[in-house]
């Protein structure tokens, strides 16, 4: 999917956000920051740019701008004990769960998860819970077959790409599921911020590191795997594993248009209406989806 004027505007619209909600600028100040971060998305803008570079040189700039480097700190703070609750609920029914059952609701638990994105600007963030993750239908699920293939010994190592920082605590019942059914799982983490994204910091210190056969630090705090951006080291490791899980929407869109990896699977709440056209269901929807 190609960037459209709409797609631009909602990368500043996030960034708008930030500025109003979570820097501690005042509002002439929040203006005049504005303009220069909205000066530098139009430098890039064009017709085979990357969402993903736009979404990163416009966070770049508003780090600089605030002198923070996690804007998003408190909020997490905030949200952080409710969200460790409603895991532990899942975890307690999943442990009840046996065979396929027990790997799709960890798959749907790992969806779910995505709604706990803060910084999409046209959905509110989610905590869910065991209760409203055995009421999620998810309108696409093509990564079912990963138990199969698991089981046929066609996937053995897996690099899973992370989203939002307190979205991995989701994605730790996901992952141990996975490792369950004879997977070795590689962890894909920036090294630094952008948005409410996992960090290697933030790995360890929400304890998810704890879950991974291993870690590759992208060396990079871009939005995706943009390969001018982040190590070599990175790049091999989805290119060479048998599967690659991809978390959210900017993961999946970048995936999708530089062919990243094999086998890839993108789960997502979907959060615009054009992708949601792009994948058939709507605005809002919870997929795991084949991206490549």
């Amino acid at each position: 999917m190609k960037v459209k004027p709409l797609c631009a505007a909602c990368t500043l619209l996030t960034r708008a956000r930030e500025l109003e909600k979570l820097s501690g600028l005042n509002v002439e100040d929040s203006l005049a920051s504005f303009r220069s971060i909205a000066e530098s998305v139009g430098v890039y803008l064009g017709p085979d740019i990357e969402l993903s570079l736009l979404a990163t040189v416009s966070f770049r700039r508003l780090k600089s701008i605030v002198g923070v480097d996690d804007v998003y700190a408190e909020i997490k703070k905030e949200l952080e004990p409710a969200v460790r609750e409603a895991v532990e609920t899942i975890n307690e029914k999943l442990l009840r769960l046996e065979g396929t059952e027990r790997f799709h609701f960890a798959l749907k638990a790992a969806v779910a998860g995505n709604a706990l994105d803060l910084a999409r600007p046209y959905l509110d963030p989610y905590i869910h819970d065991a209760t409203s993750v055995s009421r999620i239908e998810l309108r696409r699920n093509e990564a079912a077959e990963l138990y199969n293939l698991l089981h046929a010994g066609k996937v053995n190592v897996i690099a899973y790409v992370f989203d939002s920082s307190l979205e991995a605590l989701y994605d730790t019942l996901f992952i141990k599921v996975l490792r369950e059914n004879g997977a070795t799982v590689i962890g894909v983490v920036k090294s630094d911020t952008f948005e409410d994204d996992a960090t290697i910091k933030e790995l360890k210190r929400l304890g998810v590191i704890d879950y991974l056969d291993d870690v590759i630090e992208t060396g990079s705090d871009a939005a995706s795997l943009i390969v001018d951006e982040v190590n070599e080291e990175a790049i091999k490791v989805v290119n060479d594993a048998d599967a690659v899980i991809v978390k959210g929407a900017m993961n999946h869109l970048h995936f999708v248009n530089n062919r990243l990896g094999k086998r890839v699977y993108s789960l997502m709440r979907v959060p615009c209406k054009f992708l949601a056209q792009e994948l058939g269901v709507n605005l809002g929807s919870y997929v795991a989806v084949r991206a490549i």
